[in-house]
């Protein structure tokens, strides 16, 4: 949980993207007096676009991106207020276990590949998609495991890895029929 600058609201969970001086958020929630609250939505929402945490880091959103906001009672004292930006989140995979990632990987690939594609195929993919920077770490507050931004290959560079892979892949599905 980290201060937030000038507010009496905390940063309870955050996924966001270290850029050098710029720190992109994916989603963010946050909690403390309503008006607070109020104040750190209307923040991300209007000019500045940013929060300022009390140790320095400073968390943004891409001005061109949507956002979602929520703002909820917890109880009589305290609120919680949050944004999401759909369009980055939905390649954001998380997880405690490795396969927890490349199941949620797998979703992704599947829904942007112009080919169809077999789920043990993705420990290969992921690996040749982190060699070329198309998957990569985010940094996270507040939650377990790991998280990345999953970027899936466009459909020639996807043609290309299946390809170059296609003898392993081969080898695998024999594997699996015997």
């Amino acid at each position: 949980m980290k201060k937030i600058h000038g507010e009496r609201a905390w940063l309870i969970q955050a996924i966001y993207q270290e850029t050098g001086p710029d720190n992109y958020l994916f989603k963010a929630l946050w909690v403390g007096a309503k008006e607070c609250v109020k104040a750190v939505n209307a923040a991300l929402s209007g000019f500045r676009d940013h929060l300022l945490l009390e140790d320095g880091l400073e968390l943004g959103i891409k001005s061109y991106r949507e956002k979602r906001f929520i703002f909820q009672r917890v109880d009589n004292n305290y609120f919680v207020g949050g944004v999401i930006v759909p369009d980055d989140l939905k390649n954001v995979v998380a997880g405690t276990r490795k396969e927890q990632l490349l199941d949620q990987a797998f979703q992704i690939f599947s829904r942007e590949a112009p080919y169809p594609l077999l789920r043990e195929w993705m420990p290969r993919l992921w690996e040749a998609c982190v060699d070329e920077d198309r998957i990569f770490p985010l940094q996270k507050l507040g939650l377990e495991g790991e998280v990345y931004y999953v970027e899936p290959p466009y459909g020639g560079l996807m043609r290309e890895m299946l390809l170059a892979y296609l003898p392993e892949f081969r080898s695998r599905a024999v594997e699996l029929i015997q």
